[in-house]
This record gives structure tokens, sequence and C-alpha cells, in this order.
């Protein structure tokens, strides 16, 4: 299977089934990592481990935001224009989890356990309300359908 099969997309064009499959099944992966970190967390030891952790956790937010802003996004905005102003917007907010992820492995790496904790734990709350409006713009592009 290729990746863009993998992912929702055959040749180049996604629906929006399709992707509001995919990006709810990134979502609970991402929500597992960030669980597995946030244990990582509360042992209270920045070591090598729980900074590979936040690492990947970071990668994986940020391959996830790659995939939505280059197969889904410009899909669902071709298929419903009057959304593309709020998928703008999560784009931008893309921006900042990927900056604030980085600050995280940066505060694990010069061993600051509780200040990581407390931004893993502003990042994981952000991120969900930001899964649930996604999954309200994919929500109403099925219901347009």
């Amino acid at each position: 299977m290729s990746s863009n099969e993998e992912h929702g997309a055959g040749t180049g064009a996604v629906d929006s089934v399709a992707a509001q499959r995919a990006i709810g099944n990134e979502h609970l992966k991402l929500q597992e990592l960030i669980a597995s970190t946030e244990h990582a967390l509360s042992l209270g030891e920045a070591d090598p481990q729980v900074v590979r952790l936040a690492g990947e956790l970071r990668d994986a937010v940020e391959a996830h935001f790659e995939r939505e802003e280059s197969l889904y996004y410009p899909t669902l905005w071709a298929l419903r224009p009057s959304v593309e102003s709020a998928l703008k917007t999560l784009v931008d907010i893309h921006r900042d989890f990927c900056v604030r992820l980085g600050s995280l492995v940066k505060t694990l790496e010069r061993g600051e356990v509780l200040q990581a904790a407390r931004q893993l734990e502003d990042f994981s709350a952000l991120f969900g309300e930001h899964e649930r409006a996604e999954e309200r713009i994919l929500a109403s592009l099925l219901e347009a359908s």
C-alpha cells in the first residue's frame, strides 16, 4: 500500500469521508504518544528515554501536520471553499504547536522535568481543542455532501 493510500488518498485526491477517517486515526495515535510521554514525565526524570519520547512526539506531530496540509486540506478547500479560512487558521496553529514541541524537547534536554510536564499538559489541552475543531470542519463537509 502506498503512503497516499494508507492516509486516505488514492490518486492525489481524498474525499471527506476518507480524510475524516485518516485524520481521526492519526489523532488517536498521537493521543497515545502524548499519554506515553506524559507517563514517562510523571516518573520525574529527564532521562534519555523521556527526551527520546518527546522527540518522537514532536516528529510524529510534525509529520501529521505535513500530511494534513499537503494531502487533506487542499482537497477539503476545493470541496468546500467556505472552510478555507478556518483551515488556514488551523495551519497557523500547526506552526505554534511545532514551536511548543521543539521547546518541550529543549526543556527536557536541560533537565527541567516540571517545566516540561507543564508544557506538555498545555500542549495536550490545546491539541485536543485543535482536534475537535478539525473534526467539526470535517463533519460539516459530510453534512453538506
